[in-house]
């Protein structure tokens, strides 16, 4: 039996050959959960994100890697380019595929992680993830206008993954939970080194 990396993989692989559109972003979820080994309720709220997601306008059913899927298709260009207006912002918004972030958050949880703490969070889409599969979900964004997005998102799907707009690299990260964690950072590699500066001075006070 295919892992549930091994479907979504195969399915970005048919996805790349079959897609004829031109969308600036696009996301595909399964019609079924059957062949994803994803419990109804939790497709479901994949499915709320995105149709609670202002990015995305537009819907296309086809079939791929013989599963019915529909495909979102979206536009980010608002987004993208005001995520670059901060100085301390190390890479411009563009998300992880839905699917993705949700296998993520499951293998999270597969390694006894009760909490998920995703820095550049963009749309919270990693930490809404967290959220609907029961682990502890905090999202740190430094820009207000996704921030305000996630806050939206949340309130419309009723999915409380406990958005931040605050800037990663300053951030008391005593204020959350001492429960074990899983640190996402979105970006480019050099962010984690400067989080891990600023765990070690805002938590480990040293």
């Amino acid at each position: 039996m295919e892992s549930l990396t091994e479907i979504i993989c195969n399915l970005k692989y048919d996805f790349r050959d079959l897609y004829k559109g031109n969308s600036h972003t696009t996301e595909v979820l399964p019609n079924s959960p059957s062949k994803f080994h994803i419990k109804d309720e939790h497709l479901l709220s994949l499915y709320a994100f995105l149709e609670n997601n202002p990015i995305y306008s537009n819907q296309i059913v086809q079939k791929l890697s013989d599963i019915d899927c529909t495909i979102f298709e979206g536009d980010l260009n608002n987004y993208w380019i005001d995520s670059l207006k901060h100085d301390s912002s190390y890479a411009p918004f563009y998300p992880t595929w839905l699917l993705s972030a949700f296998c993520l958050s499951v293998e999270s949880q597969k390694l006894g992680y009760e909490q998920i703490i995703d820095i550049g969070s963009g749309d919270g889409r990693i930490a809404y993830s967290g959220k609907i599969l029961g682990l502890n979900s905090i999202s740190i964004e430094i820009d207000e206008n996704l921030v305000d997005l996630q806050e939206k998102i949340s309130d419309k799907t009723g999915v409380k993954f406990n958005p931040i707009c605050s800037d990663a690299t300053t951030y008391d990260f005593s204020k959350i939970s001492d429960k074990p964690s899983i640190f996402i950072i979105g970006g480019v590699p050099e962010i984690g080194e400067v989080l891990a500066e600023s765990v070690i001075k805002n938590v480990l006070k040293i």
